[in-house]
């Protein structure tokens, strides 16, 4: 439990970690744009609030953003983009090429990264 617990924790972004302790300390008044995931830290099978997840984490000096539905996974290294078809490569060992995406890919890449970009814009 300790370790699921401590992935479910390693893997939030810094405004929903900030929600989820303000949350789970007891001060239901302060509003921050996230999803508490005290739910999950109670009950391991709570259905997800979202049809994605966003994962932040910065070596260094240099962040890295992650966000991801249940097959496409957009990651943002150094202002580069990878993106992934999981259910073809979950492993992640080969990105799709951006310049030739399918219908479907193409929807889903443009789907998530304007969440990215609504995401980032209303934490300014």
């Amino acid at each position: 439990m300790d370790t699921l617990i401590g992935e479910l924790l390693s893997s939030m972004s810094q405004e929903t970690l900030a929600n989820t302790y303000i949350i789970f300390l007891g001060d239901n008044d302060t509003v921050i744009d996230s999803v508490s995931m005290t739910q999950y830290l109670l009950d391991t099978n709570a259905a997800s609030p979202r049809d994605w997840v966003l994962t932040e984490i910065t070596f260094g000096l240099v962040p890295s953003r992650a966000i991801r539905n249940d097959r496409y996974k957009l990651i943002w290294r150094n202002d580069e983009q990878e993106f992934y078809d999981l259910d073809s490569d979950p492993h992640e060992l080969n990105a799709l090429d951006l310049s030739s995406l399918s219908g479907i890919e193409q929807d889903n890449y443009t789907e998530l990264s304007v969440t990215v970009e609504q995401l980032l814009r209303r934490s300014l």
